[in-house]
């Protein structure tokens, strides 16, 4: 289908995934005796243990905005990366791993004051210098096990030299049988069994074929407003080629259109979708879908904070009831005088 995201066994509609890189995931390593060993102001066991999948993710989550937005700090909450990890993890468990991150010293974090949102840079030289390392152990090791391949073969072939010295003396006759059969087959000599067994795997791969046109999925009827999301996903996501009108397109086609209108409103959900951290590649409409809660978000006006500012100063009112205050005290004592 054109608007497959991968090829293979599967289709795919969705580009979105979470990459561990194996070297990252090696570099995060850690021993569990150092973690959950203090405690908290009440006397129990402070669970401080991060997690070392989740601790590679994040390292690749900082790479890939870093390589994208060409910014060495990117400014991310807790909340933030943990929907950016499709919530694989929660809060505690980033926390304790970006903790344990900035303790290896592979991440930096800046922060205004203890309610700002913190911001967060790799730190590239550390962590390039690990990774050349590590590079170097494997090397090593390689060829370590190398050098042990090599004798383990060398005995293989000395035992095998003697097993053909012990063998039976190689005959002219097989050698007469051998040549026999080749040129046969080479003359198109093939036995019937041979044909047969040829045809029933043309007949078998011509069977899949027809069954795989068969489950090809049909097309549907698209109402109005589905049909106008359409036009507008020909306009600017699939001009190439645009994609079969099914069952799940159309279901796409028409959450969208419950909230755009325009086409102007459709380019602007498409350059909110495009600007997320996580689309890379091709946009299709299931990432349109999936993005419709903080595009509308987005698109609400700020509210004004003008109106609710107080048109008064306490401070002068305080001062002049103190001054009231007073001056009726002081009449007071004067009357009590006179």
């Amino acid at each position: 289908m054109s608007n497959s995201v991968a090829g293979g066994s599967l289709v795919h509609y969705n580009d979105q995934h979470i990459q561990v890189r194996k070297d990252l995931f090696d570099l995060c390593a850690y021993d569990k005796a150092d973690f959950n060993q203090g405690l908290s102001k009440n006397g129990t066991k402070v669970k401080d243990e991060p997690n070392q999948a989740c601790m590679a993710m994040i390292l690749r989550l900082l790479e890939t905005l870093t390589n994208r937005n060409n910014e060495t700090w990117i400014t991310l909450a807790y909340s933030t990366i943990v929907t950016l990890l499709y919530n694989t993890y929660g809060e505690s468990t980033v926390r304790n791993s970006i903790a344990a991150l900035i303790q290896r010293d592979y991440i930096k974090r800046s922060q205004k004051n203890k309610a700002s949102v913190p911001s967060y840079a790799l730190n590239i030289p550390v962590i390039q210098s690990a990774l050349d390392q590590q590079r170097k152990e494997y090397i090593q090791k390689g060829v370590e096990s190398n050098s042990q391949g090599v004798e383990s073969n060398s005995q293989g072939v000395e035992s095998n030299s003697l097993r053909v010295s012990n063998s039976t003396p190689y005959k002219k006759e097989d050698n007469k049988i051998t040549h026999k059969i080749i040129n046969e087959r080479k003359n198109g000599d093939v036995s019937a069994k041979q044909e047969t067994s040829h045809s029933s795997i043309h007949a078998s791969s011509s069977s899949f074929q027809n069954s795989s046109q068969e489950t090809k999925p049909k097309e549907v009827t698209l109402t109005e407003e589905e049909q106008a999301i359409y036009e507008f996903g020909v306009q600017t996501l699939f001009k190439a080629k645009p994609p079969l009108k099914t069952a799940k397109l159309k279901g796409e086609c028409a959450e969208i259109a419950e909230h755009v209108k325009t086409l102007e409103q459709f380019q602007s959900l498409l350059q909110f979708v495009r600007a997320l951290p996580y689309i890379q590649g091709q946009v299709h409409l299931k990432n349109l879908v999936n993005a419709l809660n903080g595009w509308l978000v987005s698109q609400q006006p700020a509210p004004s904070t003008s109106s609710q500012k107080p048109t008064y100063e306490p401070y002068v009112i305080d001062q002049k009831r103190n001054e009231e205050r007073k001056a009726a005290l002081l009449a007071s004592v004067l009357n009590q005088v006179c």
